[in-house]
């Protein structure tokens, strides 16, 4: 019985994408809505140094980090945060922070890109889980804060189908522009140690250096993981990433 239901999930996986293009993924209207309102929620976690003249310089993108609450708490993955302590290669970064775009477009044009800076505090990690929550030094009633609000994200803690499409956005290629990769949910696999079941989710899309931490998230915006890695070997041109049933696991343990 279990054969012929996987069986049948797969022909019509493979029926929907020749026959009717599974339209979540291709044309689709709401999922253009829901990158554009990703973006919203979305920061780099960079270090930048600076220098004699006392201008700023990049030195390196670490990965994405995603908001969970207006006044400033996020989530990224535990191996992005701990570059930045004692030891590690961005220990001595002058400015290790997240950064925001305040853009503004007119006849989709850029007038101009701001970028405000929030150094990262009180984080709390879980090296097994490869999570972190942390919070920004930002106060809300201050600038540049107060010019800048991010949306926070909605978590669904449940387990969706295989072949569910999906969308993740983030910061693998610089940060002025976040780049979005669409897919399919490819398994859910338990996680390692003891952890919840369906713990780790497997992306369809190869994930570059400095997404993680992106979101993964549904066609109505909601998050449904996180990206922790790219898929090696003979998983290449994968992703994964620790799911929303082990976000809201992690959230519950650390309120």
């Amino acid at each position: 019985m279990i054969v012929k239901r996987a069986a049948y999930r797969l022909i019509s996986l493979v029926l929907c994408s020749l026959i009717l293009g599974c339209g979540a993924i291709r044309g689709d209207p709401s999922f253009p809505q829901a990158i554009a309102g990703m973006k919203h929620s979305i920061a780099p976690v960079v270090c930048l140094s600076r220098n004699s003249d006392g201008t700023v310089r990049l030195d390196q993108i670490d990965g994405t980090a995603f908001f969970i609450s207006i006044d400033g708490l996020f989530l990224t993955p535990a191996h992005v945060i701990a570059d930045f302590r004692p030891q590690h290669p961005l220990a001595n970064c002058a400015l290790p922070g997240v950064y925001f775009p305040e853009e503004q477009w007119s006849g989709g044009q850029q007038v101009h890109l701001q970028w405000f800076a929030f150094s990262p505090s009180q984080c709390v990690v879980d090296e097994q889980l490869d999570l972190a929550k942390c919070r920004t030094l930002a106060q809300l009633n201050e600038p540049p804060w107060n010019k800048f609000e991010p949306t926070p994200v909605t978590i669904d803690a449940s387990v969706k189908d295989d072949g569910t499409p999906i969308a993740f956005t983030g910061f693998p290629l610089g940060i002025v522009v976040p780049i979005t990769s669409a897919g399919v949910i490819a398994a859910y696999l338990d996680s390692p140690n003891g952890g919840p079941p369906f713990g780790r989710i497997v992306i369809d899309k190869a994930a570059w250096p400095g997404a993680s931490g992106s979101p993964i998230y549904l066609e109505d915006g909601e998050v449904i993981g996180l990206i922790v890695a790219a898929g090696a070997g003979f998983g290449a041109g994968t992703a994964y990433g620790r799911s929303s049933l082990t976000i809201d696991a992690f959230l519950k343990a650390h309120p």
